[in-house]
């Protein structure tokens, strides 16, 4: 009887990740035109910014893997990257909602 509790409580958990996945899903497709706007309006620092940020959070665990991830300078280099990642990220990311929220703003005042 508990077993099929557990099951009954996982499927219930996968049931509702699955169910907001959907949503979320189908929030972001109906708002697509606005962030295919909001990306044309962003300056090419910013996207690069956005994008190599992504990049350098995606790379980083494979250098804390490398062989010489001991040396002192790999340890600094590692600690660096992963600031210098976390800044660029955010610093993309902000400007990506900043140009998405004016987009938004102007679509409510043409609507009315």
């Amino acid at each position: 009887m508990q077993q099929i509790y557990h099951w009954a409580v996982l499927l219930a958990f996968i049931s509702l990740v699955l169910g907001s996945f959907f949503f979320l899903s189908r929030s972001l497709w109906q708002d697509r035109n606005m962030f295919v706007a909001s990306w044309k309006e962003m300056t090419s620092f910013e996207k690069i910014s956005l994008q190599v940020g992504l990049l350098l959070y995606i790379s980083i665990p494979f250098l804390k893997e490398h062989p010489s991830k001991d040396t002192y300078l790999a340890h600094v280099s590692i600690d660096i990257l992963t600031a210098l990642s976390g800044a660029l990220f955010v610093l993309g990311a902000l400007a990506f909602l900043k140009y998405a929220h004016e987009h938004k703003k102007t679509d409510k005042h043409q609507d009315t």
